[in-house]
């Protein structure tokens, strides 16, 4: 008699297998053999430690380009800040306002020779050439990644709005062609601002993924909160488009030409009502002549505020004209009576030390930059003057003012 739960024998075993592959034709595989293939079936799907080092990539080899949006008036000196980039070589301007003029571009310290413009003088700004562009940078960027320092859009306003007339064009074409009906080519649909938007993040995303420096130009939009009556400036874009270009760039500057509180300059930090920002966190809050090259001297540790000659300029002179205008307001004895003909005088006021330049170089950019808040000249105060004599008495005026405007 067999003893129980005693384990097979060897022939046993080969019996069983014989067995069974006779009922089902198909050979027989060991669990073991199994396991092992299925094993070997998953590791083959499962990407080796080499193929995982060649989707990652350390950070600090990452090199770093500048990606800057300069916004701001017509006139402010967008256009020759942003060319100086061609100091550092080859660059592609994407000239849509044709504004580039060999002799302003060359006192600011651009290198025309390494300046390329397209379109071609003549030829139309199309968004099929613009995508073309993109596809021969990435392949010229692809085989010499020296071959372009960096491309420029001068400017995004102007793009855009060509995108958004060929928009227009087109839907006017195809009603008129496809379904008979007379359209008014000068109106613009709302599915046009659609596709403009579309194909223009479609070409700053790829063009800022490039490596290689990238810089953006706009005409500055003032724009009035319907509920808060709060009024921001930003990119002159479609208010969409404007939130993902500020998005897209590192660096955000609003630029101001020279004019009697300074040279140019351009704001770099936010306000309450410009949008600029410094994701590098290295510029000072108003940078003085922000042209491309010291930015990106910024950028990469090779200038810093405290060194920045131009700089310290631009604070010793904001604080001699402070001064100035301090000693040409000091109240004499006679002033400090709202009425001089009062037999009253009344106590000078002390007057409040003078600022050093480190202090007038951090002040905020609410107050020096225009149309801030704080910056608005305040109402003068009044008197009524009643009586003659000794009976002379001056009564300040507690007349209600209303604000002073903006200015904007």
């Amino acid at each position: 008699m067999p003893r129980l739960n005693a384990p097979p024998t060897a022939n046993e075993v080969k019996a069983k297998r014989t067995r069974t592959q006779g009922r089902t034709g198909a050979p027989v595989i060991d669990q073991s053999e199994r396991a092992q293939a299925e094993a070997a079936a998953t590791q083959g799907n499962q990407p080796t430690q080499a193929t995982l080092s060649s989707l990652f990539q350390p950070l600090h080899d990452v090199r770093e380009f500048v990606n800057v949006l300069y916004y701001g008036k017509e006139g402010s000196g967008k256009t020759s800040a942003v060319s100086v980039m061609s100091k550092l070589g080859r660059i592609l301007v994407i000239n849509a306002e044709g504004g580039l003029k060999t002799a302003p571009l060359r006192s600011r310290g651009a290198d025309t020779s390494n300046i390329l413009v397209y379109p071609p003088a003549g030829a139309d700004l199309t968004f099929d050439g613009l995508e073309a562009v993109v596809e021969q940078l990435r392949h010229d960027l692809r085989d010499d990644p020296n071959s372009w320092a960096g491309v420029i859009v001068d400017s995004a306003t102007e793009v855009y709005a060509a995108c958004l007339e060929a928009a227009s064009d087109k839907r006017v074409t195809i009603a008129r062609n496809n379904k008979g009906v007379e359209v008014d080519r000068w109106f613009t649909d709302r599915a046009d601002y659609g596709e403009a938007n579309k194909q223009m993040r479609f070409l700053l995303r790829r063009l800022r993924d490039l490596p290689c420096h990238f810089a953006v130009t706009a005409l500055e939009r003032r724009d009035v909160d319907e509920d808060t009556q709060k009024v921001n400036y930003g990119p002159a874009v479609s208010p969409g488009l404007a939130t993902d270009l500020l998005g897209y760039m590192d660096l955000v500057l609003v630029t101001k030409g020279s004019d009697e509180k300074g040279g140019f300059r351009a704001l770099t930090k936010g306000t309450g009502r410009y949008r600029a920002k410094d994701r590098f966190d290295v510029l000072p809050a108003i940078l003085q002549n922000p042209t491309f090259d010291r930015v990106n001297q910024y950028v990469t540790g090779e200038l810093v505020e405290a060194d920045d000659e131009q700089q310290a300029a631009q604070a010793a002179t904001t604080q001699t004209t402070a001064d100035k205008a301090e000693d040409n307001t000091t109240p004499t004895k006679k002033e400090n009576n709202l009425c001089p003909s009062s037999p009253t005088t009344s106590r000078p006021r002390p007057r409040k030390p003078k600022p050093s330049a480190e202090d007038s170089s951090r002040s905020s950019p609410e107050s020096t930059w225009p149309d801030s808040p704080t910056s608005r000249p305040r109402p003068a105060r009044t008197a009524t003057h009643t009586g003659t004599g000794s009976s002379a008495r001056c009564t300040p005026s507690t007349e209600k003012r209303s604000p002073v405007a903006s200015g904007t």
